[in-house]
């Protein structure tokens, strides 16, 4: 059985074999909120959704491979907030 850091590189393996093996098409079946779906991704590279979360490569992974796919124009943009502070009424 592989110790707690085996497991991570074994994980994140997973993840980058997975990732690498998808077309902008595919990645736009895992498309919901802005963002692809952790549950299917955890699902398909066998490892639980929390890895993705807790292992600090494959979370980096994630966020690299989500923002080249904002890029790309398959996931949209992340909303800002609005720099404009609210109106005030006069009473």
């Amino acid at each position: 059985m592989a110790n707690g850091q085996q497991a991570a590189e074994q994980n994140l393996a997973a993840f980058t074999t997975w990732a690498s093996s998808k077309s902008d098409e595919d990645f736009k079946e895992y498309v919901h909120n802005g963002k692809l779906k952790r549950a299917e991704i955890a699902s398909e590279c066998l490892f639980s959704r929390s890895a993705l979360i807790q292992n600090p490569g494959i979370k980096k992974a994630l966020e690299s491979l989500e923002d080249g796919l904002r890029e790309r124009g398959v996931l949209p943009a992340i909303a800002t907030p609005s720099s404009k502070e609210p109106q005030q009424r006069d009473a």
